[in-house]
């Protein structure tokens, strides 16, 4: 899901589905307008609730080393 916000009364609003194009002269665009004034919102940066720490997991491996 991803958020977006209106410049015109800072409304976010929660999108579980949309669909972005590229379209000619204006870029890659995305279909979530907002409902007042109908203007392309801008999405909200997340930050991520997980971190990247420690060592990936090879599972088993044999008398050499190599893991199957």
């Amino acid at each position: 899901m991803a958020d977006f916000i209106c410049e015109c009364n800072s409304k976010t609003v929660d999108v579980r589905n949309y669909t972005i194009r590229v379209v000619e002269g204006k870029g890659v665009v995305h279909d979530v307008q907002c409902e007042e004034c109908g203007e392309h919102m801008t999405p909200v940066k997340k930050e991520r609730n997980y971190t990247k720490e420690g060592v990936a997991s090879l599972g088993r491996m044999n008398k050499s080393g190599s893991s199957y």
